[in-house]
C-alpha cells in the first residue's frame, strides 16, 4: 500500500499517541529546557508529529503551544479550512492530539492571530502575544528557552514588536515557508 506524505505523517502521529500510554518515563528525568511550540497544526500534519514528539519528551518543559494562521489562499487539501479560521482550526487539531496522549490536564493549544501583520502600527495582537512576552521575561526559571516554529513567524514578531528585549532571551528554531521572491532555491545535496 502506498501512502502519500500527509497520510504517513498522520499515521505516525496516531501511532505515537497510541503508544504513549505504554511508555514509562524515568522518575529522575527532569526538563533541561523550555520550548514554546508554534506551528500551523491545521495544515500539513508534520506539525502534529512534531507536537507529539515534544509532548512525549521528558527533557522539555512546554509552557506554550501556539497554532498559527495560514496566509490568505493557502489551503492544504482536505486537512485544512479557510485561512480566516486556520489558527483556531489548528488549535482544535492540536488539542485532539493532546487529548489522545492523555495530557489535556497539562497542555492546551491556543490559537494565534488569523492574519499576517499588515504594518507595525496597525497590527492585530492576541492573548498569545502577551503570553509569549511573559514567558520569555520570566525570572523564576534558569532553563534556556527555545521557540520551535514550524510555520509563520507572526506570533513571535508580534511579541517582539511589543517588547524587543525578548530577542536576547530566547533561541529561535524555525523550519518553514517558501523562499522569498528573487532568492535562489536552496541547493539539494547530491545523494547518488
Amino acid at each position: 500500500m502506498l501512502l502519500n506524505r500527509r497520510e504517513a505523517l498522520i499515521r505516525l502521529a496516531v501511532l505515537l499517541a497510541a503508544g504513549a500510554g505504554t511508555w514509562t518515563l524515568r522518575a529522575d528525568a527532569a526538563p533541561r529546557m523550555r520550548v514554546i511550540i508554534d506551528n500551523d497544526f491545521g495544515s500539513d500534519p508534520d506539525g502534529l508529529v512534531q507536537l507529539a514528539h515534544h509532548l512525549l519528551s521528558p527533557s522539555v518543559d512546554i509552557p506554550l503551544i501556539i497554532s498559527s494562521h495560514l496566509h490568505a489562499g493557502e489551503n492544504w487539501d482536505d486537512f485544512s479550512v479557510k485561512s480566516d479560521v486556520a489558527a483556531a482550526r489548528g488549535a482544535e487539531k492540536a488539542n485532539q492530539l493532546i487529548e489522545l496522549l492523555g495530557m489535556s490536564d497539562r497542555y492546551r493549544a491556543r490559537p494565534g492571530v488569523e492574519r499576517a501583520i499588515a504594518d507595525r502600527q496597525d497590527r492585530q495582537q492576541s492573548p498569545v502575544t502577551d503570553a509569549i512576552v511573559t514567558e520569555v521575561l520570566r525570572q523564576d526559571v534558569s532553563s534556556p528557552l527555545y521557540y520551535a516554529c514550524g510555520a509563520g513567524l507572526t506570533e513571535l514578531a508580534l511579541a517582539w514588536l511589543t517588547n524587543p528585549d525578548i530577542g536576547k532571551r530566547l533561541v529561535l528554531i524555525w523550519i518553514g515557508g517558501p523562499e522569498h521572491a528573487g532568492l535562489p532555491a536552496p541547493k539539494r545535496p547530491n545523494t547518488t
